[in-house]
């Protein structure tokens, strides 16, 4: 399972990498709570709000203070497709 982590590679729009290429990743990638804000546009409360209201999956932790979600999961959740999926 590959991690894309928000923070090493930055292109010249500086945008995090899972963010300039979500549309892109497989639906088994998994992306921290940093991408979801910027996807979401919503603060780290709102997230967690809607994970505990049941609009948002549950995030998967990794290590002592460190949660993932899904690409696919959270495609889902927002009614987002994937490049080259049909409407």
């Amino acid at each position: 399972m590959k991690l894309f982590n928000s923070q090493p590679e930055k292109s010249s729009n500086s945008l995090p990498f899972a963010v300039e290429n979500f549309d892109r990743m497989p639906n088994s990638a998994r992306f921290g709570l940093s991408t979801l804000e910027i996807i979401t546009g919503k603060s780290s409360a709102t997230i967690y709000r809607w994970v505990n209201e049941g609009k948002l999956p549950k995030p998967t932790k990794l290590g002592n203070s460190h949660n993932s979600w899904s690409v696919g999961e959270i495609r889902a959740a927002l009614g987002i497709k994937a490049q080259g999926e049909s409407a």
